[in-house]
């Protein structure tokens, strides 16, 4: 699949997201090309995958800039929102999220959400020759849940949680580095934290 406009994008988190009647499913081992920079407009972007919904395949930018992402809302924010078993290869990332992250699942113990500039939450992903510009503003609140349970908030300027990496090495990130600000801000104590300028946590 190429991919060549905003319009293309945003079809693609639609597939992925199930927003037009498909499914992440029809997109699992598919590989995902750029062929030139977009720029998203700073319109509100709905991340690619979203909690239990993830992309898996392969996404290579071949160099190009994806430019003006903005983000205001949302629990998993990014670029993409979920991945799992993916490589996203030769893509820089610009742009802003400034957002407040809550435990919206209160019912489910540990509950919590992150963000990054390429990704909020991924699992046994490899990220390579991969940049992010993107400035993050983020405000965290209500970490404690209604069952007084600790919830975990992952925040990194590439990547907000990266879980079992994979490669020959045992790390999921190479060559890569993010440049982009990020502050966080924390209405309370308690819950755990996580926060990076790179990787919020591993």
């Amino acid at each position: 699949f190429y991919l060549s406009t905003a319009a293309d994008l945003k079809g693609f988190a639609n597939i992925v997201n199930g927003d037009d009647g498909k499914s992440a499913t029809d997109l699992y081992g598919k590989t995902l090309i750029l062929t030139r920079d977009i720029d998203l407009g700073n319109h509100e972007w709905k991340p690619i995958g979203v909690t239990y919904i993830s992309f898996r395949g392969m996404f290579d930018g071949q160099g190009h800039t994806i430019s003006n992402l903005y983000i205001s809302s949302g629990r998993n924010t990014g670029l993409f929102g979920s991945l799992s078993a993916t490589v996203i290869k030769n893509l820089n990332v610009s742009g802003n999220i400034a957002v407040t992250l809550t435990n919206r699942f209160a019912e489910y113990s540990q509950e919590g959400s992150g963000a990054g500039g390429l990704a909020s939450s991924s699992c046994g992903c490899k990220f390579i020759n991969c940049s992010t510009d993107v400035n993050m503003d983020v405000t965290v609140a209500n970490i404690q849940n209604n069952k007084n349970t600790l919830c975990a908030f992952y925040i990194g300027g590439l990547v907000g949680c990266l879980t079992a990496p994979t490669n020959d090495n045992g790390n999921g990130i190479v060559n890569c580095y993010s440049r982009g600000s990020v502050t966080v801000t924390a209405n309370n104590d308690l819950g755990y934290l996580y926060v990076g300028g790179l990787v919020g946590g591993l």
